[in-house]
């Protein structure tokens, strides 16, 4: 994170102190052990730089060196799979001035042996996996995952459980649109889509009625991280209906484990990629595919079922059908991503090659 400015007098036309400011490039960082460079705006000789720790994690950043208005800070490796945060404070004597910093957690393999839901992990250099926390019933525990991509600004899977704790009616719809803290900002969008290109709507990856068990809960689902840009048409239509179908499911199991998935290109496929832009002229990548894998639990048994959207078809405004659905296996093959990989190894298979609609309650092939 290299933050780059400029150094200007610290007296204004009327003889008064300018403030100093600090301005990130970058407010989060990998989980690697990394250095930044920092320079801070209208700061005298006399300035010092302290550190604010947030949670319970302490001492996991330092001064290298500084020198005029420059100083080097170090961040060693976060080796836990959480976040962790603190406040960077500039102290010019006279004057304070402050700003967050946030490094990601180290993404785990031990996770996937106890998350049922999480694909296969191994980001690429362009994306981050990052995962998002709630107190619920007094407990601290997962509201969602994701496989984010800062180059295209949308999670490709966002991976979640649903049960009925979570499925609780305890809070409204919050529509709390925020940037993810956990993300740089600039690798976001920041502001609604419609304005800017009415046939396309924020759609959620993780929808808000799957998360109205808290107030928490469900701001969280309007981050900007969980958004893709989707026809409005096919938001509102069958993607809402699955949406609703889904919800049913998890109340009949135990617990539902989903993926909700956005692709781009197809593993054999060159399909083009298009893009479109917020209000702010900021764009992100537009789906040319869109995916739900679920496997329920009921008892001690496990079965699973995909459903397949070409987002470049125009949809009736109906249930999903049998023709939109697909197995575990076939998904995987489209989209190269592992899913379930905690399944026990004697059944991975079976349940992820299995393909009966008729257990899943779905309108016949039309």
């Amino acid at each position: 994170m290299i933050l780059v400015t400029s150094c200007h007098s610290t007296k204004n036309e009327n003889n008064s102190e300018e403030p100093i400011k600090i301005e990130l490039l970058e407010d989060t960082t990998s989980f690697n052990q990394n250095e930044q460079t920092i320079r801070v705006i209208n700061a005298s000789s006399h300035w010092s730089i302290d550190f604010a720790y947030k949670g319970s994690q302490k001492g996991w950043c330092r001064i290298v060196n500084q020198s005029g208005n420059i100083a080097r800070i170090e961040c060693s490796e976060n080796l836990s799979i959480e976040s962790r945060d603190l406040t960077l404070v500039v102290n010019n004597r006279s004057q304070i001035a402050k700003t967050n910093i946030t490094q990601l957690g180290t993404p785990s393999s031990d996770m996937a042996s106890e998350w049922m839901e999480l694909p296969a992990i191994s980001p690429q250099s362009n994306e981050l996996f990052i995962s998002h926390y709630i107190t619920l019933q007094y407990k601290h525990q997962r509201n969602y995952s994701m496989l984010f991509d800062k180059r295209n600004r949308i999670a490709y899977w966002v991976a979640y459980p649903l049960y009925r704790d979570v499925l609780e009616k305890n809070t409204d719809r919050s529509d709390t649109w925020k940037i993810d803290p956990k993300i740089p900002k600039r690798n976001q969008l920041s502001t609604t889509i419609a304005e800017y290109q009415p046939a396309y709507h924020r759609g959620h990856q993780i929808p808000s009625a799957d998360r109205l068990c808290s107030e928490e809960a469900n701001k969280q689902t309007f981050l900007y991280s969980n958004i893709t840009p989707q026809r409005a048409t096919f938001n509102q239509g069958v993607w809402q209906k699955l949406e609703s179908m889904v919800r049913d499911y998890a109340y009949d199991s135990d617990t539902l484990y989903v993926v909700t998935g956005a692709i781009l290109q197809t593993v054999d496929g060159g399909e083009s990629i298009k893009y479109v832009a917020d209000k702010n002229r900021v764009q992100a990548a537009l789906p040319n595919y869109y995916y739900k894998v679920l496997l329920r639990l009921r008892g001690t048994t496990y079965d699973a079922i995909g459903f397949w959207f070409d987002h470049k078809k125009i949809y009736p405004n109906i249930k999903p059908t049998a023709s939109d659905m697909r197995s575990i296996n076939d998904i995987e093959k489209m989209t190269g991503y592992d899913f379930f990989k905690s399944l026990p190894k004697s059944i991975e298979n079976s349940v992820e090659s299995e393909f009966n609609p008729n257990m899943w309650d779905v309108i016949p092939y039309i």
